[in-house]
């Protein structure tokens, strides 16, 4: 039935249970008769939707306008929503990024540098765990830093053959790439 609200404007019924997409309500739903539903549009596509029911004497004009009003409200609050998450997050980012250059700056162990790079990322993303992969001596890949409740399971695990992972190389070249990952490239592993 939701899905009967037009993208702009209202859908405004004095019983719902006449419109012909009406297959009914879950049990336990309380009753709705009459109604009025408004799509809630963020950066012009749909997000959600806001919708009233069982005004004693039906909806009306004004009610619409009513409505309207409130998808706009609640649009604008979800995408001011979006843009502060946005925005903490790159602080966040530019705060980890400003703690490794001191430390890098400091002469602080390379260890301890990529370390701090694995838990930035695992807590800034919210992730169970994030791994660094570093080239071992035979050319695999090698995941050498985790950051992560159980994560010290993984080291040492060669992703290079793994078919999860996948290669992101640096920027094209002329000549084709070489059959070990070339300096720069970094790799996505999609684990659940």
């Amino acid at each position: 039935m939701l899905g009967s609200i037009p993208d702009e404007g209202v859908l405004r019924l004095d019983d719902l249970r006449e419109h012909p997409a009406f297959i009914g309500l879950p049990p336990g739903h309380p009753p709705m008769g009459s109604f009025l539903g408004a799509a809630v549009r963020v950066r012009g596509e749909r997000y959600g939707t806001l919708y009233l029911s069982e005004k004693d004497g039906g909806f009306d004009d004004h009610d619409e306008s009513v409505v309207l009003s409130l998808a706009a409200a609640a649009a604008v609050a979800v995408q001011n929503a979006q843009l502060y998450a946005l925005e903490r997050r790159r602080q966040q980012w530019l705060s980890a990024a400003q703690t490794i250059t001191t430390m890098l700056l400091e002469g602080a162990d390379q260890e301890d540098v990529l370390d701090r790079i694995a838990r930035s990322a695992q807590e800034i993303d919210g992730a169970d765990i994030a791994a660094l992969a570093l080239p071992g001596p035979d050319g695999e890949l090698l995941l050498e830093i985790v950051a992560g409740i159980d994560g010290q399971d993984l080291l040492g695990l060669d992703v290079s053959t793994d078919p999860s992972c996948t290669p992101r190389s640096p920027p094209a070249r002329a000549a084709p790439p070489p059959r070990s990952p070339p300096p720069g490239t970094s790799w996505v592993c999609a684990r659940r």
